[in-house]
């Protein structure tokens, strides 16, 4: 799927990928790739299925769809992971994207989380954060515009809080 291929569609709610060709082995005919951008500002978006051939997934693929709360995600997918509609890498190391329409007061962030990624976090209404012991990188603009928080948990063995992190 190519970039902004379905830029400000505001009435989408929803987008499932299935394999429409029956007759198609399933090695034939899978979507790998989701250019950046791809559903930016479908405002209504609810829900996103990963499939199990997707080799990437990151914030800017659904950027500014302030409504997203669930992610789906194939069991077989190789990369990636969701524990509590949050994505992560598929061995829990990465905190790789926080839907926006999922509305907690605060947030902790699983213990084997080593790294939270460039703009995972943005635009949601966390009130307190709470950052496991292993956490080593906390990535560019992972927190941005994040201006509710009032008190967040920093353990001493990070090694790199990225520009306008918070």
């Amino acid at each position: 799927i190519e970039k902004n291929a379905f830029f400000h569609c505001i009435f989408l709610e929803n987008i499932e990928f299935q394999n429409e060709f029956q007759n198609l082995s399933e090695n034939e005919i899978q979507l790998e790739i989701i250019e950046d951008f791809a559903f930016e500002n479908c405002i209504k978006l609810k829900s996103f299925y990963i499939p199990k051939k997707l080799m990437n997934f990151e914030r800017r693929i659904v950027d500014g769809c302030s409504s997203l709360d669930t992610i789906e995600i194939d069991d077989d997918n190789e990369l990636y992971t969701v524990k509590d509609n949050v994505v992560f890498s598929k061995d829990l190391k990465r905190l790789i994207y926080y839907p926006n329409g999922v509305k907690r007061l605060s947030l902790y962030i699983p213990n084997n989380v080593g790294i939270i990624e460039t703009k995972s976090l943005i635009n949601n209404e966390f009130k307190y954060v709470s950052i496991p012991i292993t956490v080593k990188e906390i990535k560019e603009k992972s927190f941005y515009s994040n201006r509710n928080i009032k008190s967040i948990f920093i353990p001493e063995n990070v090694t790199l809080i990225g520009k306008y992190s918070f």
